[in-house]
């Protein structure tokens, strides 16, 4: 029987984890855009900040001490200060668990305690399972780009989603 999930912040003892969970996910070639993805500094810099700097937070999803996803939420300066970016992958043998939705029920309650307004995403037209889960957190389409990553031969919509807390 599997142990709850525990979701907290990511430190930099996590790195290595989140970016071989990431480039598992990748290698899937359905969800996420690159081939290769390697941690960038501006993750680095949040995770050596504890998981959290300023308006930006990256969490972990851990079973049984091992680390089995990550969520991240990003802002940027000026205009829109008061929206953060979501962004998560689950590891293949442990999605449809739950696990997603309490990393996103964490992150929109963090979002919500630092008074940020809107929470945006994008997602593959063709994440269904993801799409589900977004809509049963109030996330709604704003808008389509249409073929805008190519999948083997596939071109595919991305989604942009969008909740306001």
């Amino acid at each position: 029987h599997m142990a709850a999930p525990r979701i907290r912040k990511a430190t930099i003892a996590d790195l290595d984890a989140i970016e071989r969970n990431i480039n598992a996910v990748c290698r899937e070639g359905i969800y996420l855009v690159p081939s290769q993805f390697t941690i960038p500094e501006r993750w680095r810099k949040i995770l050596a900040a504890g998981g959290e700097l300023d308006n930006d937070l990256i969490v972990v999803a851990e079973v049984d001490g091992r680390v089995v996803g990550h969520g991240r939420m990003f802002t940027t300066d000026g205009t829109s200060a008061h929206v953060a970016d979501l962004g998560m992958a689950l590891i293949a043998e442990f999605r449809d668990q739950g696990i997603g939705s309490r990393m996103i029920a964490y992150m929109l309650d963090w979002a919500g305690q630092k008074g940020l307004r809107k929470v945006t995403l994008g997602v593959f037209a063709s994440n269904a399972r993801a799409i589900h889960v977004y809509e049963k957190f109030g996330f709604t389409v704003e808008g389509v780009l249409r073929q805008q990553h190519r999948i083997g031969e596939e071109y595919v919509d991305e989604i942009l989603m969008a909740r306001f807390l």
